[in-house]
């Protein structure tokens, strides 16, 4: 939820001609997204309780990140010298 701004700029961002379709393509993962995600947390908790549906969350929000990192040569860390 808390990237949906993020994502919405980024597809403000293209050109005139795909900035509908960047639009709708946003909208249409976001809201299905967090319909299929309802469905498969929501069948996680019944099954196994709130503890494990926040671990797979945490787990899966992890590899996100690390294959974000991973895969994008550009994140480097810079050391700003005063």
């Amino acid at each position: 939820m808390m990237a949906h701004s993020t994502f919405l700029t980024v597809a403000t961002e293209f050109s005139a001609k795909g900035r509908g379709y960047a639009m709708s393509l946003v909208a249409f993962c976001f809201m299905g997204g967090g319909g299929i995600g309802t469905a498969i947390g929501g069948t996680i908790v019944v099954a196994y309780g709130y503890n494990i549906l926040f671990l797979i969350f945490g787990v899966g929000l992890l590899a996100i990140m690390v294959g974000a990192i991973l895969s994008k040569s550009s994140f480097k860390t810079y050391i700003i010298e005063k």
